[in-house]
C-alpha cells in the first residue's frame, strides 16, 4: 500500500502589517495541489468544517517586536526562514513523516531557501515552490490564506473571545534562540 503523501500551503494574514499571522495547512489531498484557478479568497464561515481528518494547519504569530529582535531587513527574510521551517518542523515532529512538497504564496530569494534547507537540518528539505498569487491558484495555499485571515481578525478584534482558545492547540511558537545566526549583531 502506497504512503500518503502530506504536502503542506503556506500564506500569511498581513504582509508585513503587525501582528502578522502566518498559517500552514497540511493535507494528503492530492487535489489540494493541484492548479485550481478559480478559487475565492474570500473567508467562509464553513473553512473549518471543510477539513476534516485529512487536514490539519498550524500557526504563527509574528508581533512587531520581532522587528526588534531581527531587524528592519530580517522580519522580511529571516522571520519567512525561521516560520517556514517552525511549520515544517511541527508537521514532522507530530506526524514523523517527511513532506512531500511545499506550495508558498509569495516570492523568496534563493539564498533565503538554502538557509531554510540548513535550519531544517537532519529534516530533510521538501520539494519547495514560491509561487506569486499562489492563495489564488492553489486550494491548499487557498486554506491557509482564508485561516491567516480568519486567525489575524480575531486576534485584532476577538482577542478576549473563547473562540480564540480553540485555536491554541495550533499555535506553533519558536524559540528565537534557535536562530542565534540570524539575529542582529550575529
Amino acid at each position: 500500500m502506497k504512503e500518503k503523501q502530506w504536502n503542506l500551503g503556506i500564506d500569511e494574514s498581513n504582509h508585513g502589517r503587525y501582528p502578522e499571522v502566518i498559517v500552514g495547512v497540511y493535507s494528503y489531498f492530492r487535489k489540494d495541489i493541484l492548479l485550481n484557478s478559480g478559487l475565492s479568497r474570500r473567508y467562509k464561515k464553513t473553512i473549518f468544517s471543510e477539513f476534516g481528518l485529512s487536514r490539519k494547519f498550524k500557526h504563527i504569530i509574528i508581533p512587531r517586536e520581532y522587528e526588534k529582535i531581527l531587524g528592519k531587513e530580517g522580519i522580511t527574510h529571516n522571520i519567512k526562514v525561521i516560520a517556514y521551517a517552525e511549520l515544517i518542523k511541527s508537521f514532522f515532529e507530530e506526524s514523523g513523516e517527511n513532506l512531500s512538497k511545499v506550495l508558498i504564496d509569495g516570492e523568496m530569494r534563493e539564498s533565503d531557501l538554502e538557509r531554510l534547507a540548513r535550519v531544517l537540518h537532519p529534516i530533510r528539505m521538501p520539494e519547495t515552490e514560491t509561487i506569486p498569487k499562489a492563495d489564488s491558484k492553489y486550494p491548499i495555499v487557498n486554506f491557509a490564506h482564508r485561516i491567516a485571515r480568519k486567525l489575524f481578525r480575531e486576534y485584532i478584534h476577538n482577542s478576549d473571545s473563547e473562540e480564540i482558545t480553540d485555536f491554541l492547540d495550533n499555535l506553533v511558537t519558536p524559540k528565537i534562540e534557535d536562530y542565534k545566526g540570524m539575529l542582529i549583531g550575529n
